[in-house]
């Protein structure tokens, strides 16, 4: 046991500067991999119990969080967690926290039902260089400044009467992407790209009308 014990840790510190492949370093290694096991297992039980209202899901590597688990199409990857944890699961990104709602009905709870209470939230760095210091509608936190720019967008941009008078260019737009897409019958396409530039083309039809 104690060889298999030593061979293992020496595998596993092979390439370290500070040759801890040499013998006499193995058992001190393996103390030190087991003690540190140890302790982060019993933080995450501690950290479990302390906080028994966060939704399932893995707690996580150290430091680094579910980081290294992550996969580019996040839809389908969020999906198949979804399956193993229920339509609300917790994802640990280093040392922040994140809760994945992949259910319609939590989706309406949260975004309509209780909007007012899950309205603030941590603005990202990019988002805080990006828009000058998070001043605009999406980052702004709930309150009288955030009142303000929501009126404009429900009573101006996004009323029945705007909607109403963008129709026709909405409708072409949208009948523009279905046009490029069965030209492409045959070959892969795209969806996410088709739907971001429709999306993007009818933005730009409710804000400058038609630009064709």
């Amino acid at each position: 046991m104690t060889n298999l014990c030593n061979k293992h840790t020496i595998l596993a510190c092979e390439g370290w500067s500070w040759g801890c492949h040499a013998p006499e370093f193995a058992p001190l290694t393996a103390a030190a991999l087991v003690i540190f096991c140890c302790a982060w297992w019993c933080w995450g039980m501690k950290f479990t119990k302390i906080n028994p209202h966060l939704p399932p899901g893995l707690l996580g590597l150290p430091i680094i969080g579910n980081l290294p688990f992550i996969k580019p199409e996040l839809h389908r990857y969020f999906s198949d967690l979804s399956r193993i944890y229920g339509p609300i699961f917790k994802r640990r990104m280093e040392s922040v926290f994140a809760i994945v709602i992949n259910s319609p009905s939590l989706a309406n709870e949260v975004l309509k039902v209780q909007d007012a209470i899950f309205a603030n939230h941590d603005v990202p760095a990019a988002a805080v260089v990006g828009t000058f210091g998070g001043l605009n509608i999406l980052w702004t936190p709930n309150g009288p400044r955030y009142n303000r720019p929501r009126k404009l967008v429900i009573c101006e941009i996004m009323s029945k009467q705007s909607l109403d008078a963008c129709y026709v260019l909405h409708r072409r737009e949208v009948r523009r992407m279905v046009k490029e897409i069965y030209g492409k019958v045959g070959s892969s396409v795209n969806i996410y790209q088709q739907l971001s530039v429709t999306v993007l083309r009818v933005m730009m039809c409710t804000l400058w009308g038609d630009a064709s």
